[in-house]
Formats: structure tokens, sequence, C-alpha cells
């Protein structure tokens, strides 16, 4: 299945109020996110943001059948800006979506690439690494979280 397929397949699942593809406003949210916690070492926007991120701290590593309970630690009661990297993180398309905490971890687990989680106030950034080859997932924070 194709991910713009998944795609279609949460947006059936969720009211638009639990997930959404902010479509009309993705340009101007994707510059907000750079501005606050993306050093800008490039021209272009949303390019290689994990080597770039304001702050990088490394808050370790969880193994994939850990990451639903990882996310828990998030308020369920607040939505989050999820932006999903397809490709490399360098030159890679970057797809960005409105989740409350039910779409985030189910969309997180469909993801077979790294992701960041934003807090919609722009309060912190959390960027999820996967290793492709072991599975396993360094988690990085440029700014305090709810995972610290």
């Amino acid at each position: 299945m194709y991910w713009e397929e998944k795609i279609d397949l949460l947006k059936q699942q969720y009211a638009p109020s639990e997930f959404s593809v902010p479509f009309t406003q993705w340009v101007a949210i994707s510059k907000e996110i750079e501005r606050k916690f993306i050093i800008r070492a490039h021209s272009g926007p949303f390019r290689n943001w994990a080597e770039n991120i304001r702050g990088k701290t490394k808050l370790g590593g969880i193994g994939r059948g850990e990451l639903v309970d990882y996310l828990s630690k998030l308020p369920s009661t607040a939505n989050y800006w999820m932006v999903v990297v397809q490709g490399n993180d360098i030159n890679g398309k970057y797809y960005l979506y409105d989740c409350g905490i039910k779409p985030l971890t189910t969309l997180a687990s469909l993801c077979n690439g790294d992701f960041y989680i934003v807090d919609k106030k722009y309060a912190w950034l959390v960027y999820f690494s996967l290793e492709k080859e072991t599975g396993k997932i360094n988690v990085y924070s440029g700014s305090d979280s709810p995972f610290q």
C-alpha cells in the first residue's frame, strides 16, 4: 500500500479534529518550525532538518515495539504537528499532519523512516531517527519536551 493510501485510510478512520492534512497551510507551518527549531544551512526550505536542529540533544533510543508506549507520554488532550520524512532527511520529501494522540501513534507506527513531532504552539520539537538496519529509533530534542 502506498503512503497516500495509508493517509486516506487515516482520514476515514479519524475525525478531522483528530487527523488532518493542512494542505493550504503546510508551507507557513513548516517555515515556522524551521524558524523556531532549525538552523538554516541551505537556501531551499524543508531539507536536512536532522543535522541542523538548534541545541540538539539525544534523549535515548527505543525499540520499534516501544514506540506506542513512548508516545503515550504526550498529553492526550492536545494535537501535534507531525512531519514525516519520505526518503532521506537531506533531500527527501517532508509531509505535514495535524494529529491527536491516537492518529499520531498510528501514523508513527506506519512510518518506515524518520519523523518529527512538534508542539502546535511551537514550544518544542522532537526528532525520531530510525536505524533501518536494527529497527532502533533514536530520539532527539532541541528544547524541553514531554519526553525529557
